[in-house]
């Protein structure tokens, strides 16, 4: 356990070690819900990055940011007030950092991510 810990860290480390402000590759959403409205989700983001910020190197302050505020904080809560987190977690996939949050609602109507396909 201790070994895949610290190999995550290292991994975070290298991914974000060249750059600037948080980015992903790709989003993926999954949604399932009942007759209700209510329901459950999760969100997995690929490929979590430090993007270039000029000539800085801010690389470890974008991984203490993805750590204190979304891992162990709650920026992610309080920026989706209408979702129920239910886990949060990082972890090392083909060399890449990725993250996956879950998620449950009340209404899918008040998830502000969501957008419905017009038909």
């Amino acid at each position: 356990m201790r070994l895949i810990s610290f190999r995550l860290v290292l991994i975070a480390l290298v991914t974000v070690l060249f750059a600037g402000c948080l980015t992903v590759d790709k989003k993926e959403y999954s949604y399932k819900t009942k007759s209700d409205g209510s329901g459950e989700g999760w969100i997995k983001f690929y490929n979590i990055k430090s993007a270039k910020d000029g000539e800085d190197d801010v690389s470890l302050k974008d991984f203490a940011e993805l750590i204190d505020d979304y891992v162990k904080g709650t920026k992610f809560e309080d920026e989706n007030p209408s979702l129920k987190v239910t886990s949060k977690e990082l972890m090392a996939e083909g060399g890449k950092l990725n993250g996956l949050v879950k998620f449950t609602f009340s209404n899918i109507a008040d998830i502000s991510f969501f957008v419905r396909k017009r038909l």
